[in-house]
């Protein structure tokens, strides 16, 4: 099973002006390793996502008419402003930019791939049923859009 709180299973992405995505092999391997390969795709589009919550702040703070959610980029930019790192594990899961990439990379893969278990749900997400109800209506969307 797959330790969301191990430093050494943690993909991570640091965000810069050249948009990069920085992964930890360590991670790569302890998913192959242990035959969790989707953990892979599923926290690859975890931190894109993070990336894209950076591309919609930077066009609220530079080029708002372009920007696809004005509400949702000030709420993105405002939570980064005071971001609270994983060692803080109970705030860190509430911030609303891990909840929106969890959730936006949960539902990809359920639409990609089913709702089989191919990746455990955060625990601080288990027992929320607006993590449910936010996944459901992602994949709703993207049937409705033919992606």
């Amino acid at each position: 099973m797959w330790d969301y709180y191990s430093k050494n299973n943690e993909f991570e992405y640091a965000y810069n002006r050249n948009k990069r995505l920085y992964i930890n092999i360590v991670a790569v391997h302890k998913a192959i390793e242990t035959n969790n390969e989707m953990y892979i795709e599923y926290f690859i589009i975890h931190e894109m996502r993070h990336i894209y919550q950076h591309y919609c702040i930077d066009l609220y703070n530079y080029n708002i008419s372009k920007c696809p959610n004005i509400n949702h980029a000030k709420k993105w930019k405002e939570n980064y402003s005071c971001y609270i790192k994983y060692d803080n594990q109970e705030d860190y899961y509430n911030q609303v930019v891990e909840f929106d990439a969890y959730v936006f990379a949960m539902a990809v893969i359920q639409y990609l791939y089913g709702e089989k278990n191919y990746v455990q749900i955060p625990k601080p997400y288990i027992d929320n049923e607006n993590y449910y109800l936010a996944v459901k209506y992602l994949i709703y969307y993207f049937k409705s859009q033919n992606f």
